[in-house]
């Protein structure tokens, strides 16, 4: 497997960190993360400008500002020593301003841009990576686009709403030559990594079934796009977070 450029290893680098601020940090990934959850491909480093190169923090953008992007997204970037929040978007620019006012203050004066489109922001020169931060209905749209400009991607999961438009997804970033990460990040939580490490030195025998339990309260408004059923309900929505781990730990 051909090693990873430094700008996707950067990337890789920020989703290891979308883990809970309690949890001691993922160990550091030197290659790109497992088929399954992720779908990368080494690429000719897009940052070789004068406003970046091997040695400069990723340039971030956040396409959506919701509550994902408030608690994790925008947090773990300023937590990684390698990634820089340089631009947001939202439809409502007031709030985009707001939040950039915001979050520039917290990452100590670096400049954030506000765009009102995602057009606007995937055409942003001084974003190397975008994360995708929407509802799940827009995913491909914002995936496909973000490739199409050269920007390596940072999707929030579930990746998208069926097979054939994550296939898109996948196929906008090889043809571009970008990484695309899905931000199905417990598998880097510190119990599954340890598990992983137990079950691949045969510590608890040959694993034959796996069990997990996922339940919770939501309040969700009639209308709500978490209530669309071409999203696939909670079992993609939230019980992702237990299928994904499973099959990276075995």
């Amino acid at each position: 497997m051909r090693q990873p450029g430094a700008s996707q290893r950067r990337l890789l680098r920020l989703h290891a960190q979308l883990s809970p601020p309690s949890a001691p940090p993922a160990p550091p990934l030197a290659t790109p993360l497992p088929a399954g959850g992720s779908a990368t491909r080494s690429a000719p480093l897009l940052l070789a400008s004068s406003s970046g190169g091997a040695g400069q923090p990723l340039r971030v953008g956040i396409i959506g500002l919701g509550d994902i992007t408030e608690k994790s997204f925008a947090p773990s970037v300023l937590a990684c020593p390698n990634a820089t929040l340089v631009a947001v978007c939202r439809r409502d620019l007031a709030q985009a301003k707001d939040f950039a006012a915001r979050w520039t203050e917290r990452q100590g004066g670096g400049p954030i841009s506000v765009h009102g489109t995602a057009e606007e922001l995937c055409a942003d020169p001084t974003v190397d990576a975008v994360i995708v931060a929407t509802t799940t209905t827009t995913h491909e749209e914002y995936t496909v686009l973000a490739a199409s400009h050269g920007k390596h991607i940072l999707c929030e999961k579930p990746m998208a709403r069926d097979c054939h438009e994550a296939r898109r997804m996948v196929d906008a970033a090889r043809a571009a030559g970008v990484s695309l990460c899905v931000a199905y990040r417990r598998r880097l939580f510190p119990q599954v990594v340890a598990a992983k490490r137990l079950i691949e030195e045969g510590r608890i025998g040959e694993v034959v079934s796996v069990r997990t339990h996922y339940s919770g309260n939501m309040d969700i408004e009639d209308g709500a796009w978490r209530g669309d059923a071409a999203i696939g309900g909670s079992l993609m929505e939230m019980a992702c977070h237990r299928q994904a781990p499973a099959p990276y730990a075995l």
